[in-house]
């Protein structure tokens, strides 16, 4: 029941169809994926370059062969604006959890909140943490969200619907190391399931594109909690 996910790096761009290339002359360009192999030529197969004006020889894409890929293909204004982790799929916004509270404290996330129902969930401010996984997660603003006391977490879909559960970044508080399990359940029968180790030093970024779920669940190591932030979740 394992969800997929490629690679578990941010999308290089809010344009889905937009992918990371390697570049034979070394780097990685972020580009238009929807290209047909059709309308690009090989690249010289001795020095690995191209002759056509305004292409650059790309390594690793799905033509399964270096080809000379289009430059307009690249192009960050219109084709593929970057992404810098505060934007979800189709430029949709991520839930940030800076909207609940106004002083620096942490407090649970009300049952009902951004149109999904929340158990076991808190929101923290990070600011008296940020040498816990608190402050590593931030992304932006001032508050992350937790599972209580490692107690097992649900987030629930609103008046019988399904979701699609995306994205977020991820680390632990209250331990250097920790798994945390992810399930995602329709009709309270597991239809998804992914386990990973998260760490105190490093924000995460989880990606798993889980559709047709009506309930998220998180359980996590005996004394840990999963800090989480940048949730791209959406009917």
């Amino acid at each position: 029941m394992a969800g997929f996910t490629s690679n578990d790096e941010p999308p290089c761009s809010i344009n889905y169809d937009c992918e990371n290339f390697s570049l034979a002359a070394g780097g990685q360009i972020c580009a238009d994926a929807t290209v047909s192999c059709s309308q690009m030529s090989p690249c010289d197969s001795i020095n690995m370059s191209c002759t056509e004006p305004n292409t650059v020889c790309v390594t690793d894409t799905r033509c399964r062969r270096p080809v000379c890929y289009p430059t307009a293909a690249t192009d960050t204004k219109l084709r593929c604006p970057p992404n810098n982790g505060d934007v979800c799929r189709y430029g949709k916004l991520p839930i940030q959890f800076d909207d609940i509270i106004n002083v620096c404290t942490y407090r649970n996330i009300p049952s009902t909140y951004a149109q999904f129902q929340w158990h076991n969930v808190m929101v923290v401010c990070s600011a008296p943490y940020r040498y816990t996984g608190y402050g590593t997660v931030l992304r932006s603003g001032a508050y992350v969200a937790a599972n209580i006391e490692s107690n097992p977490m649900t987030i629930t879909a609103m008046d019988e619907k399904t979701f699609t559960l995306d994205s977020f970044y991820a680390s632990v508080a209250w331990a250097e190391v920790a798994n945390a399990t992810f399930t995602g359940l329709r009709n309270g029968k597991g239809v998804y399931s992914r386990s990973v180790k998260l760490s105190v030093r490093i924000s995460e970024y989880i990606q798993l594109n889980w559709y047709g779920i009506d309930t998220f669940r998180v359980e996590t190591t005996k004394g840990a909690n999963m800090a989480f932030e940048n949730l791209c979740i959406s009917y």
